[in-house]
């Protein structure tokens, strides 16, 4: 009884040995050819090829930093209580006994929070236009989220002899670690 189960397992073994070692040495697939067309997104180009982002002037630049502070205080209050409410939510949405009604109601709630917010920012945003002169404001209805996320890079202060953003230092390379364990060459 003992051979026939030695024999079985040693069967067993012989056969599944070159399935697993087939498994391992599998190439990679190759790309399908949509896969391949799939190419990275140019980036789009600043409006004007000297400067890296809006040609903003310092008073334009604080008056910018105004509008952001207002913005913020504004709607502090607002995302605090949509916090407070989503940790609410979240909270009745794992109890044990699931109440639906106030799930409705918390989710009304947020909603109506969100879009509060929402408006509150599309107001400010109105207003930070009106200030904006001709050639600036056609920029930034082209591309709202590019012009600022340029105007949030050059904050005041920043190389302020050409306008430009300064460049981050390039990290530090990490040393080789030494080997102290026996090596003294």
């Amino acid at each position: 009884m003992k051979k026939l189960i030695l024999a079985g397992l040693v069967a067993t073994c012989s056969i599944a040995q070159p399935l697993f070692s087939q498994s391992q040495t599998t190439p990679p697939p190759t790309p399908t050819p949509q896969q391949q067309q799939i190419q990275p997104r140019p980036m789009p180009m600043p409006m004007d090829n000297n400067q890296a982002g809006p040609r903003l002037t310092p008073e334009q630049m604080k008056q910018a930093q105004t509008f952001k502070m207002q913005l913020m205080k504004e709607t502090l209050p607002l995302k605090n209580e949509l916090r407070e409410k989503e940790a609410r939510l979240q909270t009745l949405r794992t109890s044990e006994k699931v109440d639906l009604v106030q799930i409705n109601t918390l989710i009304d709630e947020t909603s109506k929070l969100k879009a509060s917010i929402e408006k509150k920012k599309e107001a400010n945003m109105q207003e930070y236009r009106k200030t904006l002169p001709e050639d600036l404001r056609v920029q930034f209805d082209t591309d709202r989220k590019g012009f600022m996320k340029q105007l949030k890079a050059r904050k005041p202060g920043k190389n302020k002899q050409s306008g430009q953003n300064m460049q981050r230092p390039p990290r530090p390379q990490p040393r080789p670690q030494e080997n102290n364990a026996g090596d003294n060459h």
